[in-house]
């Protein structure tokens, strides 16, 4: 199953610290979950646009339950805590 996620954050507050910040919780994810999360990548958006948000992140996972195990993850987690007053827009999208 493939899960994309993209974020639009609040002014100011994405960059490259956000966007490391993203790529080594999602390393570590996929570390910790190596039977759920078969790949994982993290992009920045690199074109200012009405509309367009800031942080793609693109999941293979091993299957739909799955999911739910990367979702209730204490990294994953974390991240909630850390980036949710910060977010404006997400858009998850997943299919198989």
């Amino acid at each position: 199953m493939r899960h994309i996620v993209m974020f639009r954050f609040k002014e100011g507050f994405f960059g490259k610290s956000v966007l490391e910040d993203a790529e080594m919780a999602f390393a570590k994810l996929r570390e910790q979950l190596p039977d759920d999360i078969l790949a994982v990548e993290a992009y920045g958006n690199c074109v200012e646009r009405e509309g367009n948000c800031d942080l793609a992140v693109m999941m293979e996972l091993r299957e739909k339950r799955s999911l739910d195990s990367y979702l209730k993850h204490p990294v994953h987690l974390e991240l909630v805590r850390r980036w949710g007053p910060q977010i404006d827009v997400k858009v998850s999208f997943d299919y198989l």
